[in-house]
Formats: C-alpha cells, structure tokens, sequence
C-alpha cells in the first residue's frame, strides 16, 4: 500500500483502497469519508462492505456536525454576552449548563454513530437534511428519544411564568402564559375575564408593574429578544400608550413614588427610575457591590424602598430623598428562597417559599418577629408582585394560583386556580 494519501497536498497515512476504479486509489481516513459520500447504490454498499465501515465514515461527519455546532454556539454566547459589564455575573451559571448540555449532546452522537447509518442517526427533521436538525437554533434534539427540547441555557420556558400586575376597581390583573393576554380577577367574586394587550408578540417575558396616583398601571416588561425593556401604561379605560424603555433587567419591581417609578434591582442590578412628567430614565446610585439582587422583592414603607432578593440572607433600605442605600438589622433571610415584601398597616412583612413569615414592629423596620410559617407548596413559588384589599394579601403563584395572606389572623390559604 502507498505510504500517504493520493489526494494532492494531503501526507496523511493511507487507511483504505477503494475498488472504484482500476487502480484501487488508495485514500486516508477522512479522503475516504468525503469519497464515500460521492457514491450511490450499488457502488457504494459494495465499496463500504469490502474496504470501510459505516461508523467510521459516520463519526468523521458527526465531529464535524458536532464542531459547527460548537461554533453555532460560540456565536450565540458572542450575542448574549454583549453588554459584559452589567450581564456577565448572570450569565455565566447560564453557559456553564450550556456546555454540560453540549458535552452530553456529543456523547449521545459518538456514541450512537457506532451504532447505525448516517441517515438513520439524523432522522428528526421532516426533510431529513442534517443541516436543518443540526443548526443553531434555540432548541435542541434528544438523539436516542428523537424528541425536541428546551435546553437549561435557554430561557424560554420562563415565557410560561405568570406575574401579578396590581389591580385597580377591585381587579388584579395578571399575564398569563398567552402572548398578548391579560388576565383580570374580580376580588369580590374571583372570576376571572380576559382582554387583548394588542402588543407585540414577545411582551410576554417577565412583566411586572405598579400603580399610578390616576389608578393608572405602569408596566415594566423584558422582551426575550431586546436589550431593554418594554415599557407602557393602561390607564383605567384600558388604553394603552408605550413610554420610553430603559435597560433590561429581568425579575425586578417597580415602585412609584413621588412623581417616578423606580426600577432597583433585577438579574442585571438595576438602578434606575422613569419621571412620569418627562417621559425619561435617570440613574440612582448604584446598588451596593456584592449584592445580587435576581427575583426582586421590594416595597414602599414610610418613604423608604425595602429591597431584598432570592440569593440574599439580608435586606437594605433605599431613600429616594438622599439616593443612598443602608441595611436594615435585626433579620436574617434564607438564601436560595423566593421572597415576597408587602406592608400591612404600620408593619412590613416578608414571606418566604421555604421558610417563615416575618412581620416588623410599627414603623420600626430594624426590629422583626416571627408570625408564622409558609405553607405554599414545595415548588409553587411565590410570586413578587402582591397587592393589599379588604384586609388581605393577595398574590399570584407561578401555577396561576392565587393565594390570600390575612393580616389580622396572620394565616395563608389559597384561593382559586385559574387557566
């Protein structure tokens, strides 16, 4: 046998002779794979059966799938991780999973390219074009169910969250899993009724809100496909009018308060407020390094804005007034829980999903008590967004539950589900 290649250029080591030709040409490992490629029928069963195998050639095209893919992703990861400085802390747990994910991919494919045919492996799309299957998009194949999934490094499942808004006319309304639907609840009777935003179709994605002086709703929405967010009003006769949008940061709650809604904290530590009167953002100071403040909780208590999150064991303060922030003592907070911030009366109360129920003294907000234990349960996940009526908390879970918090009796129970 020849010591190389034939093709020109190439010195690799021979692998193989085919008897395509007089001459039997003698091809190296990936020559022959290409080469295989060329033939059809007869020729090439004939050729495959006598000189090569099916899984070699198989698994030098599977590397290379496997090779554009991981390109495919470099490139996603480019996208996602423009705005590095205020983005990079939240997305790196994300693209730790992302590789885990493509690693696992990649076993499944070399390990099953031992196994069968090219074109059996690569049966999942309806052309049967590998290229279709394999291409970076934001889904991605199970090779041995032949089913299609969402990965864990992408975040479109969180499109299914529901969030409560607020509620004015003894009303919470809520955004439901729909794309352009808003749920409505009546507090006196429970039932619920819907209407049409009439907004874009991504408007989905992490929508909060907070209540005007003029009973109007300030919603504050991070598209899935922007950098910032999608920011507008309805008013009480359901109209609707777009504001200017600000920087995008996912799982924060905003607080009016004299003239401006604040926007504080969020996945990205966000700082910001909106002045309703010039229809524009302005930063606040910074939040404090260190902190992450993802799955915001906040509320407004005696003209202070109590802020604390899912991965923090503590709570701070901030003053509009001053544009400072401070920590408040006297509580300690189970990292990794959900918490949900509300005022009752001359008390703050914070709930969390595995964990107890606090509640302060009057307009005392450094000293707490414990009042009760949470029984939502395990996996429900309180929702941020809660509003006061009739002597009660009311507040939407991620299942469309909603759940009241008495403030006299301190006891919680849910109340309705709703699709």
């Amino acid at each position: 046998m020849a010591s190389k290649c034939f093709v020109s250029g190439c010195s690799s080591k021979p692998y193989g002779k085919c008897d395509c030709s007089e001459n039997y040409t003698i091809f190296c490992q990936l020559h022959a794979a290409q080469h295989m490629q060329t033939l059809v029928g007869d020729k090439r069963h004939q050729c495959l059966r006598l000189y090569y195998t099916p899984a070699a050639e198989t698994k030098i095209l599977i590397q290379k799938k496997i090779a554009e893919l991981r390109q495919g992703l470099q490139k996603y990861r480019k996208n996602v991780i423009s705005d590095a400085k205020e983005i990079i802390g939240a997305v790196k747990n994300n693209l730790e999973k992302a590789l885990q994910s493509l690693d696992k991919l990649e076993e499944k494919f070399l390990r099953i390219v031992l196994m069968t045919e090219f074109n059996e492996i690569l049966d999942l799309s309806k052309e049967n074009d590998p290229e279709s299957v394999l291409k970076m998009e934001p889904f991605a194949a199970d090779i041995e169910t032949k089913d299609w999934y969402f990965p864990d490094f992408i975040s479109k499942t969180e499109s299914l969250v529901s969030n409560i808004s607020t509620y004015f006319n003894n009303n919470i309304f809520f955004k439901g899993s729909s794309n352009k639907e808003l749920s409505e609840i009546n507090l006196k009777t429970f039932q619920e009724t819907k209407f049409n935003l009439d907004l874009m179709e991504n408007i989905h994605f992490q929508i909060s809100s907070c209540i005007l002086p003029d009973k109007s709703v300030f919603y504050y929405s991070n598209p899935n496909s922007l950098t910032s967010t999608y920011t507008f009003i309805i008013d009480k006769n359901k109209n609707i009018k777009q504001v200017a949008n600000s920087k995008r940061s996912p799982y924060l709650y905003p607080i009016y308060f004299d003239g401006f809604v604040y926007a504080l904290g969020g996945r990205n530590n966000l700082a910001q407020r909106f002045c309703l009167k010039s229809n524009t953002w302005e930063d606040c100071a910074p939040l404090p390094a260190g902190l992450n403040f993802d799955q915001t909780a906040a509320v407004l208590f005696n003209q202070e804005i109590l802020l604390t999150g899912n991965y923090l064991t503590k709570m701070i303060k901030y003053s509009p007034k001053n544009n400072n922030y401070s920590d408040i003592i006297g509580l300690n907070l189970t990292s990794g829980s959900r918490k949900t911030l509300f005022k009752g009366g001359k008390k703050a109360l914070i709930l969390q999903t595995s964990g107890n129920i606090f509640e302060s003294e009057e307009n005392n907000i450094n000293k707490w008590n414990l009042i009760g234990s949470n029984n939502i349960p395990s996996g429900a996940y309180s929702s941020t967004y809660v509003i006061e009526y009739n002597g009660c908390i009311y507040m939407i879970l991620l299942q469309n539950q909603l759940w009241e918090f008495n403030l006299s009796t301190k006891q919680l129970r849910p109340v309705n589900t709703y699709n």
